[in-house]
Parts: C-alpha cells; structure tokens; sequence
C-alpha cells in the first residue's frame, strides 16, 4: 500500500489515507510535576556546566549519591565532583522520566545518563518539598536500562516495507519535503538511502539529513521507502512557509501489506 499525502498551499493540508490520530496522556499532579521538572532541568544543566554553587541549591543537606561504579558521594564531595567536571552522572536525558508523587515526597524514575564518559546508565532520583521547594534528596544508580533506552538496530527486527508518496494537492505531483519518523519510544526510523546517525561536526557533510533541535530528519524528493518493525509510529512533514506541518500515526502490522 502507497500512503499518499496531499500538501495545499495557503497552509491547508489533505491527508489521503487512513492514520490512526495519537492521543495524548493525561498526568496527574500537573502543578507539582512541573516543579519538580523545573528542579531536574536545573540540575542536568548544572551538571553540563560544572555549576556547584546552582546545584547545591537544589540539594538537601543530607543528600546522597548511590554510584555502582564510583561508590556513594555525600553532598560536599558531590558538590566538589560536580565542580571539578567529574559528577558521577553526566550528560542527563530527562526524555523518559517518569514521575511517582506522595505528598512532600516524590520519586522519578527512568532518568539516564553516561558514566565514565561512554557507559549508559539510568538513575532514581528522590525529592523533598521543604517550605514549598523540591530539593533533591538522593540519586541512586538502577542495575538496568529502562526499555526505552535499550537500543535497537534494525537488523535486530524483522522489517515490513511501506511506500510514502507525498505530493501537492494542486496538481498531485511529488514534491520535495522534509520528514521525521519515529515509534512509540521515540527512536527515529530513517526511510531507505538515509542514516539514523547522521554527522554533527564542523564542515561535516550531512548529506540529505538534518538535525533540528535535537531530532534527525531526511530530505525526500517526494517518493520513498521505509523498512519498519511492526507497530505504531508517528510521522511529521515539514516544507518551506507556505506549507502547514502534518503530522500523524500509522501502525505497521507483521506479514500484512502495509
């Protein structure tokens, strides 16, 4: 099956093909999650900056970090670790962090990281609210990665293959756009004759991708191929002003036409 969607000028767009709409998740706490949020985005970016004197802000007197590779750092040495650009955990990833609260306590979970400078790990971190501020009470380093950090090549997978075609509603010609596929646990898929990891670095050539804001996208001409696993994605397109963005879910289903 070709899925065929029809770009309109004016910033209007017509999808021809049946997609399934994403839904989003409701949270519970909203108030109190983007507080803690705003603590954790603190900390990750204090960590970046080797900034000790913004992250003992965020720290409660007896904090703790439970390392499996460096052994426990009480607040003061943490603090001179953090200085020194050697923090137990570096390069925070809050993407999949999940957020469990009981009153003035509240635990999140799925926070990762890099150890060493190349080893991933994922973290539990603690909080206390204290005169209606979170501080952070205690890191713990978890024995396994959460599930949607494990990597996944697609070699590993057995893949279905799906034709795009994208093209202008005027006149029902392919035309060239930019787009970003990616599954449930937000890993980007790249369609056939693109890379999912793509060169970042000066006067490196990229190519027909591009990184955006932290996300990968290829150039397509209008016609191309994806070789996925099944199940459920999500697809943008993006081209120039005088289109409006689309995006939509699809689902790709093992031994079926797709």
């Amino acid at each position: 099956m070709v899925r065929m969607i029809r770009a309109a000028k004016h910033w209007r767009l017509v999808l021809v093909c049946a997609l399934a709409l994403a839904s989003a998740t409701a949270r519970a706490h909203p108030g109190e999650e983007d507080a803690i949020r705003l603590v954790l985005l603190e900390w990750a970016n204090g960590i970046a900056n080797d900034d000790a004197v913004g992250i003992g802000r965020l720290l409660t007197p007896d904090f703790e970090h439970e390392s499996r590779f460096s052994g426990p750092a009480d607040h003061d040495r943490y603090l001179a670790l953090v200085a020194a650009g050697e923090a137990p955990m570096q390069a925070i990833d809050l993407r999949h962090a999940r957020y469990a609260m009981d009153g003035d306590r509240a635990k999140v979970g799925e926070i990762l990281g890099v150890v060493m400078q190349t080893t991933a790990v994922a973290a539990e971190i603690s909080l206390v609210r204290s005169r209606g501020a979170w501080r952070i009470e205690r890191i713990a380093e978890q024995a396994e990665l959460p599930e949607a950090a494990r990597r996944e090549e697609p070699e590993h997978s057995v893949l279905e293959r799906v034709e795009l075609r994208v093209v202008d509603a005027g006149g029902g010609m392919p035309i060239a756009t930019r787009i970003h596929v990616e599954d449930e646990r937000g890993r980007y898929w790249a369609p056939e004759g693109h890379s999912r990891e793509i060169a970042t670095g000066w006067r490196e050539s990229v190519g027909k991708d591009v990184r955006v804001a932290g996300r990968t996208w290829a150039y397509i001409p209008g016609e191309t191929g994806l070789r996925l696993p099944a199940g459920r994605y999500s697809i943008e397109l993006m081209r120039g002003f005088e289109y409006a963005p689309v995006e939509q879910s699809f689902k790709m289903r093992a031994g079926e036409p797709n």
